[in-house]
Order: structure tokens, then C-alpha cells, then sequence
């Protein structure tokens, strides 16, 4: 059980290289000695997704444009949101990775995925924020 409220604001500049700091956001809030394994696994990939998709796709690796990530986390929820400066995507017609004509494609997975480890997810501004929302 999650003891404290934590709370992260965070703000990187969009280089391929800064995809390292899901560990560190996964550290400051502490969930690596407050969550099992599997729930750390199943966040360290949800959000590994978001912010990388945050900067390839939506900021397409311009180091002038930042992603902002905030997380708040108490007893019994985990809320992160990624912000991207893009001019968003339709997340509703993202092709499902799992038929057979998407199966071996590099790309294409980080919004299913978001969808099968959260307890919910929301878009908002056209796509360019996405709230990852885990129950403990």
C-alpha cells in the first residue's frame, strides 16, 4: 500500500535520448519499493510508450519543443499525463497491431498497449495529451 501522496512535474526536451528518464520518473515517485514488479513492469512500458511517442511522433525529435509529464500518486492511484507540442493524431484510427496484416510491423503499438496495462486512458487536445490511469 502506497503510504504518501507524490506528486512529479517534469519537463524534457524532445531528443531520443531523454527516453531514459521513465526510470527516473518511476524512482521519484518511489513505486519501486511501493508497487510489485509486474506493476512497475506494466508502467515503466505504458509510459515508456507515451513519452516516446510524445517525442518521435508528436514532436518528431525537435530539441526546441519539450514534453511535459506530471504524476500524481496516492493510496490507491497512479494518474501520469504526457503533453507533447505536435499538432496531434487521430487515436482512434490507429490500426490494431494484432490482425495479421500489422502483426510484423515495427510500429504501431504504443496506443494498444497503453490500453491493455491502464485502467483507463484519455486523449485530449486532438491526441497531444494522452492521461495514463492505473488503480491500485
Amino acid at each position: 500500500m502506497i503510504e504518501n501522496t507524490n506528486k512529479l512535474n517534469l519537463s524534457i526536451t524532445s531528443t531520443p535520448d531523454n527516453l531514459k528518464c521513465v526510470g527516473e520518473i518511476i524512482d521519484e515517485l518511489g513505486l519501486y519499493n511501493k508497487l510489485s514488479q509486474d506493476e512497475v513492469a506494466n508502467i515503466e512500458l505504458v509510459l515508456g510508450e507515451a513519452i516516446s511517442n510524445a517525442i518521435m511522433h508528436g514532436n518528431k525529435c525537435n530539441s526546441n519543443k519539450v514534453v511535459d509529464v506530471t504524476a500524481f500518486i496516492d493510496e490507491s492511484t497512479l494518474k501520469i499525463t504526457v503533453k507533447d507540442e505536435g499538432d496531434g493524431f487521430n487515436y482512434n484510427a490507429v490500426p490494431d497491431p494484432t490482425l495479421p496484416e500489422n502483426i510484423e510491423k515495427p510500429t504501431g503499438r504504443g496506443v494498444f498497449l497503453m490500453k491493455q496495462f491502464c485502467d483507463y486512458v484519455v486523449f485530449e487536445n486532438n491526441g497531444s495529451c494522452v492521461e495514463l490511469n492505473f488503480k491500485f
